[in-house]
């Protein structure tokens, strides 16, 4: 796999960042928090999505809405672009799978709306096994952590071994074996209940001669009880009959209890409400009576009050007509010329006639009003009793009403009760069988009760018989085809125990396995270390190198044996970073993938004395075999040596990446 190129929108602190890469050592540098490091962070996540365990969190730039990492590589003679997008949802950062692509030549691969989907895609086109951790695998092949290079030399012999082991997977070998070991005990659990099994053939056959019997037992049973069951199902549907019939009756009789009681508790009451208005109908006779005789024998008010309106009027008219003439009595000296009584001419003697004419017709009015004034005392006093007997004359109407109400209201209650009786004497039979057809329903019932319990009881007994029956059929069958089947067993059994004597000497050969891959990725390991540390050092004839049974790589100068700390650092660079190398060549052929033809180095002088980090940029140039090596460095040295530099700065909180002249 050779990087082309890669494009990050939004990730960490890159807002919009393009690079393009080609084969060659290509260094990345900047100062601490620049953002260089993001670089291998995106490689890594483009290629493994989730698998990489990078948070989202951790991806996404912060206040962003969304953002991706698009990644070109070529492999194996094919063109490939990956697409990874993330997206801010509520206060979560999801993978955006609207924004996942993969293409192949330009040509879009079709993949499901899931990261897993794309997940798969990538591992079948790098040619990752499954069941394999595709980023440690990767991490072993192609990147290096930081001081990774040095530590694997510098690691406690245990350490390593452990380290390398879980690399050639030597730990499958050893659960194997002890898988193996559950297999054949659980064979031998299965050939001990064989062999039980055998050996009771006879226990079998007696068994099922119990069987047989039992199951005779059982039918006698459940014939009686099927027996008892259809004649008491006869009796208990013969009852529900009879009791279906009596409470149709009894529904009758009930409406009719009902009217009976209605008409009954009715005419109680009507009775009891005539006997009341007999009573009152008395009294009011006799008030009616007592008022008729203590009525007072006068005029009615009416009458009087227009009486004594017109005697008021009459008076009123009297004491003008004298206040008219007692004027014109005043004024009798005074008259001359013409009379105005008689036209005559007004002399002594007429003025005396005229005013003896005035006096007549006052004193006459005088003694009409008097008399009119007795008769109206006389009025005023008999008024009073005129009121009171008008009051008394309404109240005795209202009495004589009251009592013609009753009258009727008594008349009707006469009907209502001849009716009443009618019903009551019509329905009084039919109420007189309540009590017993009520005493008889319930007995039906009790007996219902029982008998149905005794039908449901029988019912369960028979159902239970059958149960039995059918697992004792069941069972008899089972005790047959155990008996058929001895000879099966036997066949088994003896099958079984010669796949436990072949799984047994399977263990111990996976045992012996298990040292010959570690035997033979010795034997490889010393082979490639050896190879690529003489690509390193330029084919030198003053020293070899060499690995231990417990991977301790050693270096040999003119056949003795010498300890790589007491090697210069240019040698121990050499010897470490070939060592690093050939690991990888053999992880990748353990796990059946292509030798990486790259190699990503993050920060690999760290730990690095001055003598060693002048010898590493020389190392990697002679590296002839990784076609791109991709560098993140903080080190002057490595700068001078690489074939593109690239420099990354930090600039208002967003990283810029720039090429620089060679």
């Amino acid at each position: 796999m050779i990087l082309k190129s890669l494009h990050m929108r939004n990730i960490r602190s890159h807002t919009d960042t393009r690079i393009d890469l080609n084969k060659g050592m290509i260094v990345f540098t900047g100062r601490t928090g620049s953002g260089k490091s993001t670089v291998i962070m995106a490689v890594q996540y483009a290629l493994f999505g989730s698998n990489a365990r990078i948070p989202n969190a951790e991806l996404l730039r912060r206040r962003t809405k969304s953002g991706y990492v698009s990644l070109e590589f070529s492999h194996k003679g094919h063109q490939y672009k990956i697409v990874r997008g993330l997206k801010t949802q509520g206060e979560k950062i999801m993978v955006d799978t609207s924004n996942l692509s993969l293409f192949k030549d330009g040509d879009r691969i079709p993949i499901l709306e899931r990261a897993s989907d794309l997940d798969e895609k990538i591992l079948d086109i790098l040619g990752y096994p499954s069941g394999v951790d595709p980023v440690k695998l990767f991490e072993v092949t192609t990147y290096s952590k930081q001081d990774e290079i040095r530590n694997l030399i510098e690691m406690k012999p245990k350490e390593r071994q452990e380290y390398i082991d879980k690399l050639l997977q030597i730990q499958r070998y050893e659960n194997t074996w002890e898988n193996l070991k559950d297999v054949v005990n659980g064979f031998n659990s299965e050939i001990m209940v064989m062999e039980e099994r055998v050996s009771s053939e006879e226990l079998l056959a007696e068994q099922l001669r119990d069987s047989k019997e039992k199951m005779k037992e059982l039918k006698v049973k459940m014939d009686s009880s099927n027996k008892k069951l259809s004649s008491d199902r006869k009796k208990l549907e013969t009852l529900r009959n009879e009791l279906l019939n009596e409470k149709e009756r009894f529904e009758k009789i009930l409406r009719t209890k009902s009217e009976f009681d209605a008409a009954k508790s009715r005419f109680e009451s009507s009775s009891e409400e005539m006997s009341k208005l007999d009573l009152e109908i008395t009294a009011l006779k006799r008030k009616i009576k007592d008022h008729e005789s203590r009525i007072p024998k006068v005029s009615d008010t009416e009458s009087l009050i227009k009486r004594r309106t017109e005697i008021e009027s009459k008076i009123t008219h009297e004491n003008q007509k004298i206040a008219e003439f007692s004027a014109k009595l005043r004024d009798v000296g005074e008259l001359k010329g013409k009379c105005p009584l008689c036209g005559s001419k007004v002399t002594g003697e007429h003025k005396s006639e005229v005013e003896k004419e005035y006096k007549n017709i006052i004193s006459e009015s005088q003694g009409v009003v008097i008399d009119l004034g007795d008769e109206l005392e006389k009025v005023d006093e008999i008024l009073p009793s005129a009121k009171r007997r008008d009051e008394m004359m309404k109240s005795l109407e209202s009495d004589k009403k009251f009592l013609n109400e009753k009258q009727s209201r008594i008349k009707n209650m006469k009907d209502e009760l001849l009716k009443l009786e009618s019903v009551i004497n019509r329905t009084k039979h039919d109420v007189e069988k309540f009590t017993s057809l009520k005493k008889r329903i319930d007995e039906l019932q009790e007996n219902e009760s029982k008998l149905s319990s005794r039908v449901s009881s029988l019912d369960t007994e028979v159902k239970a018989y059958g149960n039995q029956i059918n697992e004792e059929e069941a069972r008899r069958d089972g005790l047959k085809k155990q008996i058929s089947d001895f000879e099966i067993i036997k066949d088994h059994l003896k099958a079984k125990k010669s796949a436990v004597e072949l799984l047994s000497k399977l263990r111990q050969d996976i045992r012996n396995i298990r040292e010959r891959v570690r035997i033979r990725f010795l034997s490889d390991l010393k082979v490639e270390f050896q190879r690529k540390f003489e690509e390193i050092r330029r084919f030198e004839e003053e020293y070899s190198v060499d690995v231990k049974v417990d991977y301790e790589p050693v270096a040999y100068a003119g056949g003795d044996e010498v300890t790589i700390s007491t090697l210069s650092g240019g040698e121990k660079t050499s010897v470490a970073l070939s060592y690093r190398l050939a690991i990888a060549d053999i992880a990748a052929q353990i796990g059946g993938i292509q030798e990486s033809e790259l190699l990503m180095l993050d920060e690999p002088t760290t730990g690095f004395d001055e003598e060693d980090i002048k010898a590493l940029p020389e190392a990697l140039a002679n590296l002839r075999t990784i076609p791109q090596i991709l560098i993140v460095t903080h080190a002057e040295e490595l700068k001078e040596t690489a074939d593109y530099k690239f420099e990354v700065k930090k600039e208002g909180n967003i990283s810029k990446v720039k090429l620089l002249e060679m």
